[in-house]
């Protein structure tokens, strides 16, 4: 059995695969056998984290043109590497019948102790899929207002589908820790009231100039002091060690490919047009107290921006909280029934339900 670990983020370039990386490699370290699953990747640019060309892409595993051994990539620090441009995706768009075989083909990963997956960004099934069947997430993220508002997006379509695990936040290219922490316990507040998901924060990881020029040039930061990030995050891959996992956070291969699997099939239908059905409320655009009728703003304190952020995740939460009684209702689901594991499609009717909100 293999502890799955999907990395999710709400955008692209926060650090997301740089974080997978580098948590590989410092799992790797301490003597454990570790597979990253790379989503998303371009094997003819992506291999240059590992200074060498991938061999293959999942995508000619699941058409039938390679073995997965063929595919594997492999790095002097003892990371398996299987790069996916869209592989998983076309064969959860496939037929039915075809899972089973896709899943047994899989489940050859079997070994490693850990099998980090880099997640597409933002609101994607398969980003969502991975995080459902280990009932777990590890979500990147800045101190950036709009990366604040979406990852909300994100989260509030995970709640839509059904998860009920733990999300563990990870704060990147922090040059305030006390504004980190604030701003996490504003938006695990929000979430906790409005979504019902629990967050955990897992980790802050500095500012650092060499993490930075890492990621533009797909390169691994070195093992050493001087490497202020590189720190945190072995001090992360020693947290996520030292924890126990659950029964669903650990399992066998065939296991989490088969429900993997499922829950690509049983996912909301474009999970993507439940944001765009709820109004948005961007930060950017919320007016701050002491904005002169000229346009011109003062200076405020940094207190004052993290006030404008909750006050703008919980505008966002109140018309999430809205939405999910009207789909309840459409379901025939009351507040006490057990929510079920596999949500039905659901009738959108968003013009009724904009309707009864003004009646009401």
């Amino acid at each position: 059995m293999a502890r799955i670990i999907p990395i999710i983020s709400p955008r692209q370039d926060i650090g997301k695969t740089f974080l997978a990386v580098h948590l590989a490699q410092a799992l790797a370290s301490k003597g454990h056998g570790v597979c990253l699953l790379a989503t998303g990747w371009d094997i003819k640019t992506e291999g240059a984290w590992f200074n060498k060309r991938l061999p293959g892409d999942l995508k000619e595993v699941l058409a039938g043109r390679k073995q997965l051994g063929e595919v594997i990539g492999r790095n002097g620090g003892g990371v398996q590497v299987i790069a996916d441009s869209d592989g998983l995706k076309a064969a959860g768009d496939g037929k039915a019948g075809q899972m089973p075989l896709v899943a047994e083909m899989l489940s050859e990963t079997e070994g490693c102790d850990y099998l980090i997956v880099d997640s597409p960004a933002g609101v994607s099934r398969r980003a969502m899929a991975f995080c459902l069947t280990v009932e777990e997430a590890v979500m990147v993220l800045t101190l950036d207002s709009q990366c604040l508002t979406a990852a909300f997006d994100l989260l509030r379509a995970l709640a839509a589908n059904g998860f009920r695990g733990t999300v563990k936040t990870v704060f990147n290219q922090v040059r305030n820790i006390s504004m980190a922490r604030k701003a996490f316990g504003k938006f695990r507040e929000s979430t906790r009231r409005y979504l019902e998901l629990e967050l955990e924060l897992l980790a802050i990881i500095h500012h650092d100039p060499k993490a930075g020029e890492a990621s533009i040039n797909k390169r691994l930061l070195p093992n050493a002091a001087a490497s202020r990030a590189y720190k945190d995050i072995k001090e992360m891959a020693m947290a996520i060690d030292q924890e126990v996992p659950t029964d669903r956070q650990a399992l066998p291969m065939a296991e989490f490919w088969e429900g993997f699997f499922q829950h690509m099939r049983c996912l909301l239908p474009q999970p993507a047009q439940i944001i765009k059905k709820v109004p948005q409320a961007r930060v950017s655009e919320v007016k701050p107290a002491g904005t002169t009728r000229s346009g011109q703003e003062k200076k405020r304190p940094e207190g004052d921006t993290l006030e404008r952020i909750a006050d703008a995740l919980e505008s966002l939460a109140r018309e999430v909280q809205a939405l999910r009684r009207h789909l309840e209702r459409e379901a025939g689901q009351g507040p006490d029934t057990p929510a079920l594991r596999f949500h039905q499609p659901l009738k959108l009717d968003w013009e009724a339900f904009a309707n009864g909100q003004k009646r009401s």
